[in-house]
């Protein structure tokens, strides 16, 4: 159950994040969530009129920080 904070960068924008479990207290609009089942879930979208690369980070205290680069089209 550890907690995962999520960060984009450039073009997108935090939208929501989730963790599979029906039983889930949080806001979904939130950048942190606990983990379930060692998944956890970020919904991103591109900003209006921005396509382009969106660069996501994942940080958590109990774990090594990880990223991502996508692509999204206009």
């Amino acid at each position: 159950m550890n907690e995962v904070s999520f960060q984009t960068h450039r073009s997108g924008a935090d939208c929501g994040v989730g963790n599979g479990d029906h039983h889930f207290p949080a806001e979904f609009d939130t950048d942190t969530v606990a983990l379930f089942y060692g998944k956890a879930m970020l919904i991103v979208r591109t900003e209006e009129g921005r396509g382009g690369a969106i660069r996501i980070e994942a940080k958590s205290p109990a774990l090594r920080p990880a990223g991502v680069s996508v692509r999204s089209g206009r």
